[in-house]
């Protein structure tokens, strides 16, 4: 680094343009950008440099330039000028946090499980049935929850839509099963869908009442 660079908060060219004229050394009575641009050996460097960004004043000028220490940190940004870029730093990093847990975000499809409601018959209670629910999965993917659309239950546990859905473990090979009780008729929908817990597969399936049950 050149000692117009050292001594100087100035733009790059002008520093490229005290090295490539040597106008700027630690002799040197210049004690300023301002006075630097009165040293011939600069000015037959710099503006030449410049070319058309001549138009811009504080580069023909240095008006921004000034005299700093290199043993101190640069000021702190102004509290208005905080503001403005305190939002926008923000938003990049929201982004940047959004973009890095995009991968991880699990794509919910329906997939094909052999889902099947079978057994079918009257429960106790009047208008009420019953059946078991059986179907496959991979060994790696054996958590499920199970949701009915008439209130079916595993275990006096409602299966209902979102939060009251029923966990179901497969076995180590990947065969599941849920006995379904106390399913409501001309209540809802009849139907039952199994949901991996890790978010990728799900299968939905008609599971309708054998008949009026008395």
């Amino acid at each position: 680094m050149n000692e117009c660079c050292a001594r100087w908060r100035i733009p790059a060219i002008a520093c490229l343009a005290c090295g490539a004229a040597g106008a700027c050394t630690a002799t040197d009575a210049t004690t300023s950008p301002s006075e630097l641009l009165r040293v011939s050996r600069f000015k037959t460097a710099y503006f030449p440099a410049l070319g058309p960004k001549t138009k811009d004043k504080w580069l023909s000028t240095l008006a921004n330039s000034g005299l700093v220490s290199v043993a101190t940190h640069p000021p702190l940004p102004k509290e208005s000028t905080m503001k403005t870029w305190k939002p926008k730093f923000a938003l990049l990093l929201m982004l940047l946090g959004l973009t890095l847990a995009a991968p991880a975000i699990a794509k919910l499809v329906s997939a094909n499980l052999g889902l099947t409601p079978g057994g079918t018959t009257c429960d106790g209670p009047k208008g009420t049935y019953m059946y078991t629910a059986t179907w496959k999965t991979s060994p790696t993917s054996r958590g499920f929850q199970v949701s009915t659309g008439n209130q079916c239950a595993i275990g006096g546990s409602i299966c209902g839509i979102s939060t009251q859905s029923c966990p179901v473990t497969c076995t180590a090979t990947g065969a599941c099963s849920a006995a379904l009780r106390a399913c409501v008729i001309g209540k809802g929908a009849q139907w039952i869908q199994v949901t991996a817990t890790d978010g990728t597969v799900y299968q939905k399936v008609a599971a309708a009442a054998p008949g009026k049950c008395q």
